[in-house]
């Protein structure tokens, strides 16, 4: 399967796929449960004590917003409910899976028709034996108005599913993430910060896209190594891979952020470029679900880079109804000088 404009083009949607959209990413909505988290882990060996524990997160609110309107914001279980004590397998994945993955397994998927999940991270070195915190920036941008605009541009307004002019607020959420024992990212409730904006904002600091609330569409001029297939993995609780959990694990994987640690894959800092500051985070994360396209989701990983050829490595993963358990990878920079700065290549000159 290739990855092209025309399979994800909005203007190629189907008129049903649009009529159906709000029932197809059901299966992936997460439960409104509260927080599991990993208490400080003694050594390597799991012990009963050592599970991760519910966490209330309700006093480490910061924003002064009320609490109705944030219903959508509350955080959910990183391990099922009906896992009351998680076994060395589920621990052992917990523990080394990194700031990434469980910000947004913490965060869930949007419940709007159409939406763009946003991560950001940011390194801060805690001047500590155990190295680098990550503060890390979750969206979750409702795009159903951009989709609204361009089914009734191409369809009309009569035969437009209204469920589609969704104004739900777009959700911001930040957390903290420290190395604890042998966890090596460990929210910090303390840290969380809740806050939401119109759903008519559209900010411009979105790698990749010209606004944070527009479709996506493909970068002119831009070119691609080549494709390949990849299995997404499941969490060893899952029954199959959640499409939007395994993407931002396999985009880490392939990024060379997750490394094989014995028989675990386990997060690794490696070199942090410079440039990296509270305003420029070093790993962008967008992923997209597509209307129309067989459930389909695609993602981008964005890293920035320490060289002076080029500005990022740029790493993308498709995924759809009909690829059970795979995704199609590619991987390109962004090109740092000359005639190709700002553009992605599959190679820099």
């Amino acid at each position: 399967m290739k990855i092209n404009s025309r399979s994800i083009a909005i203007q190629g949607l189907l008129l049903a796929a649009l009529l159906t959209l709000s029932a197809c990413f059901k299966g992936d909505q997460a439960k409104d449960q509260a927080t599991a988290q990993a208490t400080a882990i003694a050594n390597s060996t799991f012990q009963p004590n050592q599970a991760p524990k519910p966490l209330d997160t309700s006093s480490a609110v910061t924003e002064n917003l009320e609490a109705a309107k944030l219903k959508n914001l509350k955080l959910q279980s990183v391990f099922p409910e009906d896992i009351a004590q998680p076994n060395q397998l589920d621990l052992a994945y917990f523990q080394g899976m990194g700031p990434l993955e469980h910000a947004v397994r913490l965060t869930g998927i949007p419940t709007t028709p159409a939406w763009r999940i946003r991560l950001r991270l940011y390194p801060e070195n805690t001047g500590r034996r155990d190295g680098f915190s990550y503060r890390v920036k979750v969206d979750h941008y409702n795009l159903s108005p951009a989709l609204y605009r361009d089914v009734v541009s191409a369809y009309g307004k009569e035969n437009a599913d209204p469920s589609l002019n969704n104004t739900t607020p777009h959700q911001h959420i930040q957390m903290i993430f420290r190395p604890v024992m042998n966890v090596v990212a460990d929210f910090d409730p303390t840290s969380l910060k809740r806050s939401q904006s119109n759903a008519t904002q559209n900010p411009r600091d979105c790698r990749l896209v010209s606004g944070c609330a527009d479709l996506f569409t493909d970068l002119a001029d831009s070119q691609w190594g080549s494709e390949q297939e990849r299995n997404l993995v499941r969490a060893p609780w899952e029954q199959k891979p959640n499409s939007v959990f395994a993407m931002v694990r396999g985009l880490s994987m392939q990024a060379g952020k997750l490394k094989l640690n014995g028989n675990e894959m386990v997060w690794r800092d490696g070199e942090i470029p410079e440039g990296v500051s509270q305003d420029r985070p070093w790993i962008e994360v967008l992923i997209d679900n597509y209307s129309g396209n067989a459930g389909g989701y695609q993602a981008y990983f964005v890293m920035r880079a320490a060289d002076d050829s080029i500005m990022a490595s740029v790493f993308r993963m498709y995924t759809d109804g009909g690829m059970v358990g795979n995704a199609i990878a590619s991987r390109a920079y962004i090109c740092a000088r000359g005639n190709e700065a700002g553009k992605l290549r599959a190679i820099c000159s």
